[in-house]
């Protein structure tokens, strides 16, 4: 089941070992909001600076990324394997 744009708004809060990264993403949400952004798209959005900050940990914020090697880490670990693909295709 999807989840709402309200959920995914309170886990900024609830969930995030960093009150910065925290402080950022609602300002992020506030920024997408003031422009007009679609719910689905804020929601999306979200969901990925979320799970980007979770996988951040509490000890480095947003403010100390400063190599593309640092984001790179975070989308290696959104890669499906190869052979999956394969296996799915060929179903």
């Amino acid at each position: 089941m999807p989840q709402k744009l309200t959920t995914t708004v309170n886990k900024i809060i609830t969930t995030l070992p960093s009150s910065v990264n925290a402080s950022i993403i609602d300002e992020f949400y506030q920024y997408m909001r003031s422009t007009g952004t679609s719910e689905h798209h804020q929601n999306n959005s979200l969901k990925v600076v979320i799970a980007f900050a979770k996988f951040l940990g509490s000890d480095t914020t947003f403010y100390d990324i400063h190599r593309k090697e640092q984001t790179m880490r975070f989308l290696d670990t959104k890669v499906k394997p190869l052979e999956l693909g394969l296996v799915l295709v060929n179903l």
